[in-house]
């Protein structure tokens, strides 16, 4: 490492120095200036094409009169001009790569891998081969010693022989390394293939190369850390004087041998004796202004963004940044610009795999694969459902009302399986679909096509826009034909694979829907705004060499700023580490001098992060960065302000409003008639409008699909666990054998209920696996706390999942009225000599949930007692319809309140009798029909209520 005094001379030897209000391009632009008084024939190599925008307006200023404009380069762009190497897309990379390792298989005599099989760990051995090339590694030295750290960690200490496992182990490390060699040499004979390859060739032959750099000068200029490919070029260049570079540092964290904002350029300081380093300053010792501020919610930062952004006046707009540092709060910022926001140049495009679309296609490929193995003829209607209710839907097929139609005749009809013929005999018109619905087993060629055409109806449609049948703006219109656009792009190039990859032919879809991610990925919808205009959003990395006045950042937390040590790799990392390839550590130092580097000519800073847990309570915490600037800006004179979370309350009153005029109070009667359960009660009490949606007109709730398993299906998968465990022992007292067999088959009819809902390759990582586990927690938890109870008192387990309903006659408007109660109780035990009427809650639930007084039983404090309200109406139900049977205690067992057990109704601080309830029901009920019947009390939203998707 370089001392402090060298470092320091270097700033002490600056030709001129610099203003601490200039930025750094304006820095650049004079100096080129001054240096280059014709510079058409420079060359500019900036860190992003976004700097490149920002220096040309700064070259203007600078020279002040008509100029030819000199060349602007990326590092990439730089590259293709010293090789003729093109670069490919990851996916035909994947499959050049198959190709080369069957190959090898064949050759050694061994069997070859599947694409699919590949394809779990293809992406990750690219990226390697990336990093070996881009950092021009020695690929044998690497891979021999791989191979003998390989050999040591299966090394049997007590001199045995290796197994036949680690033989394979070790085998596989040295089939790596010859994959190595050999494909990279066919990519270099077809001059194709990954970045980091075009990097090592354009290094290896730099000094062959001076004929294509036919410059007066080349500027490197605002980079940190460069791979040693780049290293060698920049180097050799500068030595030969055809090149400068010019970096952009603060003393503040480059004269603090510690301080990781620094690593790189102390390194350059040190090692590149032959040039000297510009420019370090001093920036950190003018006046800053620091708010930190922590969120709820991503949804609550870009609330908190747009308060800030309030308070930006016009002409400070340009020296602006909002910096996101995850693409999803694109959306939710922008949704919450303040008016006087007039401009906004953004930087970042819209994923196009977080589209409508994307969920519009693994819809239609789900529905795809689900006809039955016994009914090939047919849809499985879940999987139809999805693509019915999506929003995209409406625009392949325009007639909503036979899409209606066709949605309520799977219902009422009840139709498990839907045949082509079904679905074709509601969704008539001009577009034949009858293609779309075709269920015979397909190829992924003829899906291809099939989407192809998809695709092309959506754009004629779209195009053709009918005001009639969507409420799209044109900005909306014009985003859905985007993303359409962008699909078209991707299956036409899936296409071209097909024809040239014969392993694609005979792929699952499965595996075809792997495929349209991994091309989707790098998709992005361009937003077009003029660059030198208002304020500026972007991500982390689009800052390099910008500088602004005011710089708000998002999700400011840690795993994400940096994003800590997230390996993605099958080198070791003590290998890494020994032949210099980047691991996390580097990582870190990159981002921490993107971080300090934005603020050093910043005036005032926002940093905004999130500090709420999430589902599983892993708590979400401030970046390190934000740690380090408590320690190290006070002693310096900036100080910090700590500014709490105020969310101005707005409460949203909706204007909706339902008159019950006779044919609603009619409805609401036969509904009555028909079954009242408790959660329509629980509904009408929550909110009245919503009840009247989902009970009186009957929407019910939209059927989504699934891609992380929600709340109610986690709950339902633990009930029908505990009903399928308890079926084959009802009546029988528990003991340990019944206890073992739990024990030996609890979590296998877990699972079985989990892949009712999801794939399986869905369950075997992240969230999903997490909930997996969660719940299989839960029942461990549920079958112990069982198993403690039957050793002092016999468990008897009477009913599970019992259907039951009991008639109830109700003085309503002077008329007597039979109503309809039903309910499904989840268990009914005999625990020694007290009987439960048991329900099972996946969420957390109070002792004081439970608790009821008498003298507090209006409709007001009622409705904040919801599961007290519900086991007393299944209380009431089992006592009208077993009116023999003796006392029963209602009782919620809550799984993530383990350790209140069986938690009793009450009613004033005493466990509910049957009396109580049969006479306590029947006036609650009462009261609350009236309510419910009254015609002066229209249906209306309960501003205290969440809204759902028919409210707002």
């Amino acid at each position: 490492m370089s001392s402090g005094s060298e470092i320091k001379s270097y700033i002490r030897d600056q030709d001129s120095p610099m203003s601490v209000t200039e930025s750094f391009l304006t820095k650049l632009s004079k100096t080129i200036a001054k240096e280059c008084p014709r510079p058409e024939n420079v060359l500019l190599v900036l860190p992003s094409r976004r700097a490149a925008i920002f220096l040309k307006s700064a070259l203007a200023a600078a020279y002040n009169k008509t100029i030819l404009a000199p060349q602007f380069y990326t590092f990439d762009d730089l590259v293709a001009e010293l090789t003729s190497f093109s670069t490919e897309d990851r996916f035909s990379l994947f499959l050049k790569l198959h190709q080369c390792y069957q190959e090898l298989l064949q050759e050694e005599g061994e069997e070859g891998e599947n694409l699919e099989s590949f394809l779990n760990w293809a992406p990750t051995l690219i990226s390697d081969f990336n990093d070996i090339d881009r950092y021009g590694i020695n690929g044998p030295d690497l891979f021999s010693s791989i191979d003998e750290v390989r050999a040591l960690e299966t090394w049997n200490i007590n001199g045995e022989p290796l197994t036949q496992t680690q033989e394979e182990y070790i085998a596989l490390w040295k089939r790596i390394g010859k994959l190595y060699h050999r494909f990279k040499a066919d990519l270099v004979e077809q001059e194709t293939g990954y970045a980091g390859l075009a990097y090592r060739i354009a290094s290896e032959n730099i000094d062959l190369e001076d004929d294509k750099l036919d410059y007066d000068h080349i500027y490197f200029a605002g980079f940190n850390a460069l791979s040693n490919t780049e290293e060698t070029i920049v180097k050799k260049l500068v030595q030969r004087k055809k090149a400068s570079i010019y970096f952009d540092a603060d003393d503040f964290y480059l004269n603090n041998e510690m301080h990781e904002a620094g690593t790189f350029i102390r390194e350059y300081i040190k090692n590149w004796s032959f040039t000297k380093v510009n420019w370090i300053e001093k920036h950190f010792e003018q006046p800053k202004e620091v708010n930190i501020r922590s969120c709820p919610s991503s949804y609550a930062q870009a609330i908190v963004c747009a308060d800030i952004l309030a308070n930006v006046s016009p002409d400070k707009a340009l020296k602006t940044a909002i910096v996101l540092n995850r693409e999803d709060l694109l959306l939710p910022v922008l949704y919450n610009l303040p008016e006087n926001i007039s401009a906004l140049n953004i930087t970042m495009g819209y994923p196009v795999g977080s589209s409508p679309i994307a969920s519009f296609i693994n819809a239609i490929i789900a529905m795809w694969q689900s006809p039955d193995d016994r009914k090939k003829n047919a849809f499985y209607y879940r999987t139809l459902m999805d693509v019915l209710n999506h929003s995209f839907f409406c625009h392949l097929h325009q007639n909503t009302a036979q899409i209606e139609l066709l949605k309520e005749a799977i219902i009422h009809k009840n139709y498990v399986y839907v045949s082509q013929k079904h679905i074709l005999k509601y969704l008539l018109g001009e577009t034949d679909l009858s293609f779309f619905f075709e269920v015979a087993a397909q190829n992924v060629g003829h899906c291809n096509q099939k989407l192809l055409k998809v695709l092309e109806i959506l754009r004629k449609n779209l195009t053709n826009h009918n005001q009639e049948i969507t409420s799209s703006s044109e900005v909306e219109r014009s985003l859905l034909i985007e993303q359409v656009y962008h699909y078209t792009l991707v299956f036409n190039r899936i296409a071209q694979l097909i024809e040239e990859f014969d392993s694609l032919k005979d792929c699952s879809l499965r595996l075809f829907r792997k495929l349209i991610q991994q091309l989707i990925n790098k998709e992005k919808i361009p937003f077009v705004g003029e660059p030198l205009k208002g304020v500026q959003l972007m991500g982390l990395l689009e800052t390099r060499a910008l500088d602004f006045d005011h710089v708000i950042l998002l999700n400011v937390n840690e795993g994400v700023l940096p994003a800590g040590k997230k390996t993605n790799s099958l080198l070791p990392y003590d290998i890494k580490r020994t032949f210099g390839l980047p691991n996390y550590q580097e990582q870190d130092a990159i981002f921490a001098h993107h971080f300090y580097r934005l603020l050093q000519r910043s005036k005032k800073i926002d940093l905004i992060y999130q500090n709420s847990s999430d589902d599983f309570g892993a708590g979400a915490e401030p970046s390190r960065f934000i740690e380090q600037m408590r320690h190290e800006f006070p002693p310096m004179g900036i100080q910090l302000n700590e500014v709490p979370y105020e969310p101005k309350v707005e409460i949203k009153v909706s204007e909706k409003a339902v008159f019950k005029n006779e044919k609603v109070i009619q409805k609401i009667k036969d509904h009555l008639t028909n079954g009242l359960s408790p959660s329509a009660i629980n509904k009408f009490l929550s909110c009245p409008l919503d009840y009247y949606y989902r009970y009186v007109l009957g929407l019910g709730e939209q059927n989504e699909l699934e891609e992380d398993i929600q709340s109610s299906t986690f709950g339902t998968c633990i009930h029908n666990t505990i009903e399928k465990l308890h079926e084959q022992h009802l009546g029988k007292v528990l003991d340990a054998p019944i206890f073992k067999a739990f024990e030996n088959s609890y979590e296998k009819i877990l699972k079985q209920e989990f892949l009712e809902f999801l794939n399986a390759n869905d369950l075997v990582r992240g969230k999903n696996l997490l909930t997996f586990e969660a719940a299989k927690r839960y029942l461990f938890e549920f079958l112990e706390f069982q198993r403690n109870l039957s050793e002092k008192n016999q468990i008897i387990h009477w009913a599970t999942e019992k259907i039951i309903s009991a008639p109830l006659a109700i003085e309503l408007n002077d008329n007597v009225q039979v109503i309809k109660l039903k309910g499904t109780v989840d268990s009914i035990v005999s625990v020694g000599g007290t009987r439960y009427l048991l329900d099972y809650k996946s969420g957390k639930v109070e002792a004081n949930d439970l608790k009821l007084k008498s003298n507090k039983l209006e409709i007001e404090s009622i409705a904040k007692k919801q599961k007290a309200l519900q086991l007393l109406s299944y209380a009431f139900q089992y006592y009208v319809s077993h009116p023999d049977a003796e006392e029963i205690t209602p009782c919620i067992y809550s799984f993530r309140n383990k350790q209140a057990g069986f938690i009793p109704l009450l009613l004033d601080q005493k466990r509910v009798s049957k009396s109580e309830v049969l006479s306590l029901y029947p006036e609650l009920l009462q009261t609350i029909l009236s309510s419910l019947l009254n015609t002066n009390d229209n249906f209306m939203h309960d501003p205290e209520s969440k809204y759902c998707q028919y409210c707002l």
